[in-house]
């Protein structure tokens, strides 16, 4: 038997789809405002913002069905880390500017770009590639479902009680130590 078991790439692909499900409903809840995020992050004319925004949420929506549909998971986490790497560097190019005060738009409660979110994006880029990967052949059982299911309400917990305390830390520092 060669590859992954199964139950690690199909993890890795649902746990994104559910990143981008929450990204996306955030972005669609006040699509003005993630407007102004993209125009604040300066990395095209402000007259394309709100196009690029638009493309940014379809982009998306169309990575969550990618990576929920059997025959276009594993490319899908492909795109997805690739996506990942690009929100990484745009990132990464405002904080070497010095823009650390703008909100990154990932989809959470307002945070502003800090060195943790190229981090996080480096591990989810990770996610991304074992969702890629080729499983090993062998049957689900009954077992793996409440795993999976366990697994993805776990991380989904975690990851919303990251993002707390992530805004909590922004709000607690002062402006040039956080």
């Amino acid at each position: 038997m060669s590859g992954l078991d199964p139950l690690f790439p199909l993890f890795a692909r649902l746990a994104l789809a559910l990143l981008f499900v929450g990204a996306v409903r955030h972005k669609l809840a006040d699509l003005l405002r993630f407007e102004g995020i993209v125009r604040d992050y300066r990395l095209s004319p402000a007259a394309w913002s709100s196009a690029l925004a638009r493309a940014l949420v379809v982009l998306e929506i169309g990575l969550v069905l990618g990576l929920v549909a059997p025959w276009t998971a594993s490319r899908a986490s492909v795109v997805a880390a690739i996506v990942l790497a690009g929100y990484a560097l745009a990132i990464g190019l405002n904080l070497a500017r010095g823009r650390s005060e703008i909100e990154c738009g990932c989809g959470g409660p307002g945070e502003r770009l800090r060195l943790r979110l190229v981090a996080r994006n480096a591990l989810l880029i990770g996610v991304g590639l074992v969702g890629a990967t080729a499983p090993a052949e062998r049957a689900f059982g009954a077992l793996d479902a409440v795993t999976l299911a366990g697994g993805l309400a776990s991380v989904a917990l975690l990851w919303s009680a990251a993002s707390h305390l992530a805004g909590v830390a922004d709000a607690a520092l002062p402006e040039e130590a956080s």
